[in-house]
């Protein structure tokens, strides 16, 4: 999360203040004696939803544009039996996270005023993060396989 943070600050500092970002990587959490390893995928995304055009007024983002997004990751790897809770923290102001039985694969949120002005981000904040691991363990095929073919068809013949 605070890496995000950085860079994002670093962003609107520059004048770019329309993010939508991602983060993949490890995490490296503490249990009992032993260290695990984890593998997360973290979503930000601040400022407006789309450029800025003459069509339409420019609109912020909310959290209904986060919500889509995970709700389409979720149903590409075939996930739709799972539940949402409301979920609060010392980063998140408001927010949800997902249940898959008892199982928490994600939470996303409205980033705390305090947390993001730490670093000089005066605007709306959304964060996500993903339980990658999890998430890929707990996939189901969503289509049929099909092998690609060794020998494509060739549509030109240069020869």
């Amino acid at each position: 999360l605070w890496g995000g943070l950085e860079v994002i600050a670093h962003n609107i500092n520059r004048k770019q203040s329309d993010l939508k970002l991602f983060e993949f990587g490890k995490v490296y959490c503490q249990e009992g004696t032993r260290y695990v390893e984890n593998n997360r995928l973290t979503l930000w995304l601040t400022g407006y939803s789309e450029a800025t055009n003459w069509i339409r007024k420019p609109r912020s983002v909310t959290f209904q544009d986060l919500n889509a997004v995970l709700y389409k990751i979720l149903h590409q790897m075939g996930l739709t039996d799972f539940s949402t809770e409301p979920f609060q923290s010392a980063v998140h102001q408001t927010g949800i996270q997902v249940m898959l039985g008892p199982q928490q694969l994600l939470t996303a949120g409205v980033v705390r005023a305090s947390v993001s002005k730490q670093l000089g981000i005066e605007q709306l904040l959304l964060v996500a993060d993903v339980d990658w691991d999890l998430l890929i363990k707990l996939q189901s095929p969503t289509g049929p396989y099909q092998v690609i073919s060794k020998f494509p068809p060739v549509k030109r013949d240069v020869s």
